[in-house]
């Protein structure tokens, strides 16, 4: 999918350059996880790139979610987020999120999944911050593996680019018969609360790939990549407001 705002991997220079970079990554130093190898069945490393899968570089494609590089490093609406602790929160060990729903394209295949870690929150709202994040890349996940969008669960989730990129990605799977496959691998490294926005640092590693309603190889994973999740306050709850791929994470 992949780990950047990325946009759709038709979108995949914006949004899988998320899901698709989707955090967007193998290599990356911070967070603890458990790296698993992609289930048989996940694309190869060798099949052409398509216009899918959710890409965390560039404005979104038709590809997996591929978010845009936010300019700076500081959220891109509100105050300056403080500087990151001097040592790092000991990580947590990454989850396995299994998209539920069975695949409309491309059943036969491996489910979509999404292999998840965050250092230990230091407080409720950067706790908050990390679940809504977590919450966020697991419908992009559960989206994008069947495909389907659903308006009300995204809204919940995102909003702003975030909630363009997701949908434009999405629905130019379901135009496209694709869908995507493998594991997307996120870890959350670094939280920065400060006021109503928030910024959370990490790594992906885009394992995944998408595949045509044959099973056809459409585009193949991404690899490692630094990712940088931006979220706003909305209310009581906080919501993602873009995401991209940013050097010099991992």
């Amino acid at each position: 999918m992949g780990t950047d705002g990325r946009a759709p991997r038709g979108s995949r220079s914006a949004a899988a350059a998320a899901l698709g970079a989707l955090l967007l990554a193998a290599g990356c130093s911070g967070a603890e996880e458990t790296l698993v190898e992609v289930p048989d069945g996940a694309p190869s490393t060798t099949a052409a790139p398509s216009t899918g899968g959710p890409s965390t570089s560039s404005a979104p494609s038709t590809s997996a979610p591929s978010t845009s590089t936010p300019a700076t490093g500081a959220p891109s609406s509100g105050a300056q987020p403080s500087a990151a602790p001097s040592t790092p929160a000991p990580a947590v060990d990454g989850d396995v999120f299994v998209v539920p729903a069975t695949p409309v394209v491309a059943p036969d295949l491996p489910p979509y999944e999404l292999e998840i870690s965050s250092v230990s929150a230091e407080g409720p709202q950067e706790q908050a911050v990390v679940d809504a994040w977590r919450a966020f890349w697991e419908a992009v996940v559960t989206a994008s593996g069947v495909p389907a969008y659903d308006a009300v669960g995204m809204g919940e989730v995102a909003t702003d680019q975030a909630l363009v990129d997701a949908r434009s990605y999405v629905e130019g799977l379901e135009q496209a018969q694709q869908r995507v496959t493998g594991r997307l691998v996120l870890a959350a490294e670094d939280v920065v609360v400060e006021g109503g926005t928030a910024v959370v640092d990490g790594c992906g590693d885009q394992r995944d790939g998408e595949v045509d309603a044959d099973g056809g190889v459409v585009s193949s994973p991404l690899g490692p990549t630094g990712l940088r999740t931006e979220l706003v306050r909305e209310g009581e709850s906080w919501r993602v407001s873009l995401w991209g791929e940013q050097e010099g994470l991992c």
